[in-house]
C-alpha cells in the first residue's frame, strides 16, 4: 500500500522530470508503477483544497 508520503514523493519527482518535458501524470504513473487511481484519490483532498496561512511580518532592512 501506499503511504501519502509515497505520493508526495511522486508528485514532486512528477513536477521536476515529466511535467516539464509535457507528460501527462496518468503516463508518469503508468511508467512507474503506481495505480493513478489511487494517486488521484491522494491529490484531490490534499492539492485542491484551500488552507489559511498566517504571513509574518519580517523587515527588509537590519541595523548593522
Amino acid at each position: 500500500m501506499y503511504s501519502s508520503e509515497d505520493f508526495e514523493r511522486k508528485f514532486i519527482r512528477y513536477k521536476g522530470e515529466a511535467y516539464p518535458k509535457g507528460e501527462c501524470i496518468q503516463t508518469f504513473c503508468h511508467r512507474n508503477n503506481v495505480p493513478y487511481n489511487l494517486y488521484e484519490k491522494w491529490y484531490k483532498p490534499t492539492r485542491l483544497c484551500t488552507m489559511e496561512v498566517k504571513a509574518l511580518e519580517t523587515s527588509l532592512y537590519t541595523n548593522l
